[in-house]
């Protein structure tokens, strides 16, 4: 990390992280890949039909598929680089689940808004902490960071100290 100027009206010196180009350049394609994943229309059915363009759109989607796990191994990577506090992990953990508990509240209330229903506090609760997920099935990705984000420590301790242990595991994980 490089020391920055003293900054702002505080005077303190602030820590500015060096941008590191390949997983900005991993994260942009998988950023390219979310979207062109999500705006295809086209089919690429080759079971029902058989057609080599079948086949070709099918592998194109399937590369287009990696984005989430190169959003999670950029994550992942930047997460280990890191120095741990426990403190502000678990911090950061309340702060995603609030904001997605949040979200899926405001879908959740504008859903049944639109469709003219109408539920109980409680079938909303039951709703968001893991029922019947139809409204809210775009906040799937909050939850799944999370839930990586329970197993992080044990991850990071094992690559600090042992790094045989934390390959072994990644190995089975």
């Amino acid at each position: 990390m490089n020391m920055g100027k003293p900054g702002g009206k505080e005077g303190k010196n602030k820590m500015i992280r060096k941008r590191e180009t390949c997983i900005d350049v991993l994260e942009g394609c998988a950023i390219f890949f979310v979207v062109l994943y999500h705006s295809t229309f086209y089919s690429f059915n080759f079971l029902a039909e058989n057609n080599p363009r079948y086949y070709l759109l099918y592998y194109i989607r399937a590369i287009f598929s990696t984005c989430v796990p190169l959003f999670f191994f950029a994550n992942g990577y930047l997460l280990l680089g890191k120095e741990f506090n426990l403190k502000k992990h678990i911090f950061k953990m309340m702060k995603l689940l609030i904001v997605t508990a949040a979200w899926g509240i405001i879908t959740l209330l504008r859903y049944l808004l639109t469709v003219g229903e109408y539920s109980s506090i409680f079938d909303l609760m039951s709703t968001i902490s893991g029922g019947e997920l139809t409204a809210i099935n775009h906040l799937w990705y909050m939850g799944t960071l999370i839930s990586i984000y329970i197993f992080f420590p044990i991850l990071k301790i094992t690559y600090d100290k042992n790094k045989k242990v934390f390959y072994y595991r990644l190995f089975f994980i």
